[in-house]
This record gives C-alpha cells, sequence and structure tokens, in this order.
C-alpha cells in the first residue's frame, strides 16, 4: 500500500506542476494543398496546438519545407501564418480563414490551400 500512495503523491505533484492551460489547449488539424503552376507537389496534414508553431520537411526534387501556426482569431475565426520553402521559391502568406472553410492563397506560381479544423483539447 505504500508504493501506491507514494505513487499516487507523485503523481498528484506532477500534475500540480502543469498549468491547466496545458490540459485546455485546443488542438486544430489542417490540411494543406501545396502547388506551382497549378500542379500538386505536396498535401500535408498536421495536429497542431493553439499558438503553437509546426514543421513538415518533405526531401527530393519537389521537396519543401512547410512552417506553420495557428492560433484562434475569436468568431469562428484562425489567424495562420505560414512559411513554405520549394525548390520553385518561396512564400511566407499571414491569413484570417473560418475553421472548416477552405482558403487558398497563392503568390506568384505557388499556391498554398488549406482547410483547419479544431479537433478537441
Amino acid at each position: 500500500m505504500r508504493v501506491v500512495k507514494l505513487v499516487s503523491a507523485g503523481l498528484a505533484l506532477a500534475l500540480c506542476g502543469n498549468s491547466p492551460a496545458n490540459f485546455a489547449a485546443q488542438l486544430y488539424k489542417v490540411s494543406l494543398d501545396l502547388s506551382h503552376n497549378g500542379k500538386l507537389f505536396g498535401s500535408p496534414s498536421v495536429v497542431i496546438k493553439d499558438g503553437a508553431d509546426a514543421t513538415v520537411a518533405v526531401s527530393g526534387p519537389n521537396g519543401y519545407k512547410l512552417a506553420l501556426n495557428v492560433a484562434d482569431g475569436g468568431k469562428g475565426q484562425l489567424k495562420i501564418v505560414t512559411h513554405l520553402d520549394t525548390a520553385y521559391g518561396s512564400i511566407a502568406p499571414a491569413m484570417v480563414v473560418l475553421a472548416g472553410q477552405p482558403a487558398t492563397v497563392s503568390v506568384g506560381h505557388i499556391a498554398i490551400g488549406l482547410t483547419a479544423i479544431r479537433t478537441g483539447s
């Protein structure tokens, strides 16, 4: 019994060390289509915590590195900041989108299409 009490006490201390915000952080699933001149070269999908940074890197001739951050914008809106480096060039658009609604942004011949949804906490 003593071991159980110590484990329980240790668990309680570990949980106390985490702030409530860590347990209630909103998660988003972001599905993306990356294209150059209308030709799809990547379709990553990530789950990301509100306000956190995520990076996806793919090697090869059509490789890319995509960094993004998603934050709640209120009223069903999401603020999404991206940075995409490809063999075709780089773009870094920021946008405000409606959760669950597809959005596309293009700069020159490079385009990012995305849909972001809330997945829970």
